[in-house]
């Protein structure tokens, strides 16, 4: 429950911020209404580096998503790379389930079992089940990659 209390904590006014670019398949850069650049991650999803194999279609989903109508930014948090993390709407659609939905996206349980209100947590793994059981986006290879196998075998020593 305090998850979602945190959600209405921080929202923005819709149509008032807008993207500025798109660095990989879930990260982006807003713009305030303020003229303020933000750097934001959308919350408990995690899509392929950009040098991952489905990195580029992935950030190229987020794009096309992102540029849809009003958008709506809820921060939530800010991680320990200084970047805000939170939900991302345009033209009222939740761009993480749409990203999980097309299969461009791996629902991140590791933190959406902490802190994700139930029903999210419910709708984003249908979402992620559904495109996978389809075979849309990164489930086209049955051996697509989680990015964080992907990053802690590229760490640097």
């Amino acid at each position: 429950m305090l998850a979602a209390a945190v959600f209405v904590l921080w929202p923005h006014e819709a149509g008032q911020w807008r993207v500025a670019t798109v660095a990989d398949g879930d990260t982006l850069r807003l713009v305030s209404p303020e003229g303020d650049a933000v750097r934001a991650r959308l919350q408990f999803v995690d899509a392929p580096e950009l040098a991952q194999a489905g990195g580029p279609a992935a950030r190229d989903a987020l794009l096309r998503l992102s540029r849809g109508g009003a958008l709506l930014w809820r921060k939530a948090a800010t991680d320990a790379y200084g970047r805000e993390l939170g939900a991302l709407e345009v033209a009222g659609e939740d761009v993480a389930l749409a990203l999980l939905g097309e299969g461009w996206a791996w629902h991140y349980r590791r933190y959406a079992q902490e802190g994700q209100p139930a029903a999210d947590y419910r709708r984003y793994q249908q979402a992620e089940a559904d495109a996978r059981q389809a075979r849309r986006g990164l489930w086209a290879d049955p051996a697509a990659e989680p990015p964080w196998r992907w990053r802690h075998r590229h760490r640097r020593p």
